[in-house]
């Protein structure tokens, strides 16, 4: 995991520390460890992918004032751009469509014009579809959410963003006065469970947005059964700074931990498909309208990260609370007598 790496790096800057500080060789033993990293497997080689995707960027303003017409015009085009490459004379079929984290309001569940409208998108390019909306409790407030459907048409599941950003999607209780990035900031409600979509004789884990940067949740698809992991985002609130180029980095990181392909899907940008050992295969041009074909596997088995979770850091973490106790009883029983 990424906290293992941390730990190597930080490693090897206090034996650097120690050389430059001339503290003697003794200080240098606890790095012994260093070359058990050695026995460590291979990262997986570069292959091309065995199944086919199509990846929407439709790059919709973030500053845009929503209309009924300019919201009807957003689902023409993603439905436009997904029929233009689900048709594509391409070696592999395309088997997945999947759209970014909501750019715009979609509302699967309460707009039946939409809801037609992308099963009959399902229907007639015989793919699955994997698409960001707006869905409720059972209270009403809003879920962000991602929904899957059949080649027919009909709901598979739908899983509700767990972890939300802080006065982006919800505003805690105790700086409920400070001012909010967006307008529905602090209204949405986080999801309950891991969702894995099942897709013919596979199955699809969708993380949205900056889960990503939780390795602890994003672990937990690849654990209960997902061969694919589909991280669907909207980064539009980055502009045209460097965070986007760190979020994408962020998604390679969690693809080598898990030994998984991501298929990262944007708004405006990174879209992009990633390889079991992190490498961006593939990438759209940022701050365009654009939609491509983007190769990928299936890959079964678990990785021991994925499997044991981030027991190493939990361990550093007891260590030195064990260590600092034991640093001090010293100084206690000196003071005590």
């Amino acid at each position: 995991g990424v906290y293992g790496l941390s730990f190597l790096f930080a490693s090897m800057s206090g034996a650097t520390a120690i050389v430059i500080l001339k503290r003697g060789r003794k200080e240098l033993l606890w790095l012994i460890w260093i070359p058990v990293l050695l026995l460590l497997p291979s990262l997986p080689r570069p292959e091309t992918g065995t199944e086919a995707a199509v990846l929407v960027q439709p790059n919709v303003p973030e500053e845009l004032d929503w209309t009924e017409e300019l919201a009807r015009g957003l689902q023409r085009r993603l439905v436009t751009a997904s029929l233009d490459h689900a048709g594509s004379n391409t070696a592999s079929k395309p088997g997945l469509i999947v759209w970014p984290e909501v750019p715009g309001p979609l509302y699967y569940y309460r707009d039946v014009e939409f809801r037609e409208n992308v099963a009959r998108l399902a229907r007639t390019t015989h793919d699955y579809l994997l698409f960001g909306t707006v869905a409720s409790t059972k209270t009403g407030a809003p879920l962000n959410s991602a929904v899957a459907l059949t080649p027919e048409g009909e709901l598979v599941d739908r899983y509700d963003k767990i972890n939300l950003v802080p006065f982006g999607e919800f505003v805690p209780k105790l700086f409920s006065f400070v001012n909010r990035i967006t307008q529905e900031a602090g209204d949405f409600e986080p999801g309950t469970r891991v969702v894995v979509f099942p897709m013919r004789d596979h199955r699809v884990g969708t993380f949205i947005c900056y889960e990503s940067a939780f390795p602890q949740n994003v672990r937990l698809f690849a654990k209960a059964g997902a061969e694919l992991l589909v991280n669907i985002s909207n980064d539009g609130y980055f502009g045209h700074s460097a965070a986007r180029e760190q979020h994408l980095e962020i998604a390679r990181m969690r693809a080598a931990e898990n030994r998984r392909w991501i298929l990262r899907d944007t708004n405006d940008g990174v879209t992009a498909a990633i390889d079991p050992a992190g490498r961006v295969v593939k990438r759209l041009p940022m701050y365009t309208a654009s939609a491509g074909i983007f190769e990928y596997s299936y890959v079964q088995g678990t990785t021991f990260y994925t499997r044991h979770g981030d027991w190493f850091a939990w361990g550093c973490l007891l260590s030195a609370a064990v260590l600092l106790f034991c640093s001090q009883m010293p100084h206690y029983n000196s003071a005590k007598r």
